[in-house]
């Protein structure tokens, strides 16, 4: 395999808040998250074979700290390091599951690692790549507890869903404004997206919630991303499930939906099925949106999945 030489990558990581954020982040269903709260034990983090060189922590982290809900990372990717994008996984230990934040190219960066998995011993580590391989190189690595016990997983951001940025807030603000209940909220958003939003094929585009809110283009994963952070952020737990099309008991292709949370119970919602935009041109939508489809909106779930399978949840969204 051939090995691709990594220049100076420096990372820069605050052990404490800024006062601000020592004040909390409110949640829109009143959840106040405090963030990091302190060392739990001493200890090292642990560093491995370019630390030092290619990064290294600022601040004099323990072994294992305490947070509350989320816990804050910033640094700067160096124009010299030659990998396309750096990384910070955090893996929950008691489920198994990871959830990776990308760096793409030189610059800093800053930004809150929300713990969706709820209470329990996370893993941070520091990655660059991906080498030709396609493998990353880790930097180090340090633990932190999560001690918040409320269920967060589909309410908080992720690096596809960023539901408290600030223009998705008030997005979701304005569509929202005066409807009296969350189904309510759910059809207007389910009807701004589709009118939003076109079927794009650029395979440069990641398809964030941000993104798709900037430019207007999507694929159904794109669609689903949106629609999530849109209803997180007036505070509607809303998941992305991904799966397979299928017909005649053959699958067809890839394909990713909603399920949100309103009137006590999980609903099917699938804007890119119900959005009358051609994959070729673009909209085909009336101006007031008079032929979106409801058809996708709360189907029955039964002949839904009769034309679905779902594969997975996919929670770190």
């Amino acid at each position: 395999m051939r090995i691709i030489p990594l220049f100076l990558l420096l990372f820069i990581i605050f052990p404490t808040m800024s006062a601000e954020q020592n004040q909390g982040i409110p949640l829109p269903d009143g959840h106040i998250l405090q963030g990091y709260l302190g060392p739990a034990s001493d200890g090292l983090v642990y560093k491995y074979a370019q630390y030092g060189k290619w990064g290294v922590f600022n601040g004099g982290w323990m072994l294992t700290n305490l947070a509350d809900g989320f816990f804050t990372i910033s640094g700067t990717n160096l124009p010299a390091n030659p990998y396309a994008k750096m990384a910070v996984s955090v893996f929950h230990i008691q489920s198994g599951i990871g959830v990776w934040n990308y760096q793409e190219g030189a610059g800093p960066f800053d930004y809150s690692v929300f713990f969706k998995l709820n209470q329990g011993l996370y893993r941070i580590a520091l990655l660059a790549g991906p080498n030709t391989e396609g493998n990353w190189q880790r930097l180090a690595m340090l633990y932190i507890v999560n001690i918040n016990t409320n269920d967060l997983s589909y309410l908080v951001p992720s690096y596809w869903v960023q539901s408290l940025n600030p223009a998705i807030v008030k997005t979701a603000q304005k569509i929202t404004e005066g409807l009296p209940t969350d189904k309510d909220k759910v059809i207007e958003i389910h009807d701004w997206v589709a009118m939003h939003c076109s079927y794009h094929t650029d395979p440069n585009l990641d398809d964030t919630a941000l993104q798709v809110l900037q430019t207007g283009k999507a694929v159904f994963w794109g669609y689903c991303s949106l629609t999530a952070a849109l209803c997180r952020a007036v505070g509607i737990p809303a998941k992305i499930v991904h799966g397979f099309n299928q017909a005649d008991g053959k699958i067809t292709g890839s394909h990713s939906w909603n399920e949100i949370y309103f009137q006590g119970a999980w609903h099917i919602v699938d804007v890119t099925r119900d959005d009358p935009a051609s994959f070729k041109s673009g909209h085909n939508d009336y101006p007031d949106g008079i032929n979106i489809s409801y058809k996708y909106f709360d189907p029955d779930r039964s002949k839904y999945y009769s034309q679905y399978t779902k594969i997975v949840e996919i929670i770190q969204k």
